[in-house]
């Protein structure tokens, strides 16, 4: 998730509940950061489109299925 999300979020870890509190208050609170987020995810979703993400999705799908297959077989 940190090679996706890169520098537009905050990362807390699923079971610290303060940390999540204290992320999740601090950018109620600054607005500054909450735009500099923002236009840094809004760039970053440039980078991607759901025709190529589907078509490596299926590949690799794909391949993982001949590769089961041969395993199996042998």
């Amino acid at each position: 998730m940190p090679d996706f999300l890169e520098e537009a979020g905050v990362l807390v870890d699923i079971d610290d509940e303060p940390g999540f509190l204290y992320r999740f208050q601090s950018l109620i609170e600054n607005r500054e950061q909450r735009v500099k987020l923002s236009q840094i995810a809004q760039t970053n979703a440039l980078k991607y489109q759901w025709s190529k993400t589907a078509k490596e999705t299926f590949q690799f799908l794909f391949s993982s299925q001949q590769l089961i297959h041969e395993t199996v077989r042998n």
